[in-house]
């Protein structure tokens, strides 16, 4: 966002500030973003990245946008058209599999020193060096034996789970939840099963790990 009307990007040099917004502030589940607006008001523009504006940008950065621009995924005519702009040469054997790529990963392999038939070869080594996901001995939800109660809980929070990776629900509603027994009871069992039925990562941790960490507990929480 800037002045009125907007100057081009590349005439803005040092007035320029840009702003990746990916997530809410933890404390207190914030918007972020509010605070550089201020830099407005010297004559500075300001540009925010996020991939989900709506909910992650504070509201008064939603309100004051000048202009919004929404950038579609990576087809394969577009990575051909990067290659072609990049190297100056024609790509042949571009594929759908290529432009599903990292755009870290695209952008790393495509360089203006390599021919666009050595860049395609990158693409195509960056293909088969993904690594394949590790396969879990953990069984599904399906498959434990559950209490009423555990089990009622157990599907609602897949439903939940699932409902954040359509867009349906925000993450921040999520409800967070504490499993307590003695050890041997199966509770990390429950909670790596859980997130391997809903497609989830699954992260372990302990308190023990936390305060081994050198800055205590409460540090080593926030960086989780």
């Amino acid at each position: 966002m800037g002045r009125d009307p907007p100057p081009p990007l590349r005439s803005l040099n040092d007035r320029l500030i840009t702003t990746t917004a990916t997530e809410r502030l933890k404390k207190g589940n914030l918007r972020i973003g509010a605070n550089e607006l201020a830099h407005l008001q010297h004559n500075r523009s300001i540009v925010y990245v996020s991939a989900d504006p709506d909910h992650v940008l504070d509201r008064t950065v939603l309100a004051a946008a000048d202009l919004t621009i929404t950038i579609p995924p990576v087809t394969p005519a577009l990575l051909d058209k990067l290659i072609r702009g990049v190297t100056g040469g024609v790509a042949c054997g571009v594929t759908a599999d290529m432009a599903a790529l990292e755009v870290t990963v695209i952008t790393s392999v495509v360089r203006p020193e390599l021919s666009a038939g050595a860049c395609v070869a990158n693409l195509h080594r960056a293909l088969a060096r993904r690594l394949e996901p590790v396969s879990s001995s953990v069984p599904l939800l399906t498959a434990l034996p559950l209490t009423d109660t555990v089990r009622a809980w157990a599907d609602q929070t897949l439903a939940d789970l699932a409902a954040v990776m359509t867009g349906t629900l925000t993450a921040d509603h999520l409800v967070y939840t504490m499993l307590e027994g003695p050890p041997g009871t199966g509770k990390t069992l429950i909670a790596e099963s859980l997130a391997r039925t809903a497609g989830w990562s699954f992260v372990p941790s302990s308190v023990g790990t936390w305060f081994s960490s050198g800055d205590g507990a409460s540090a080593a929480w926030r960086r989780i």
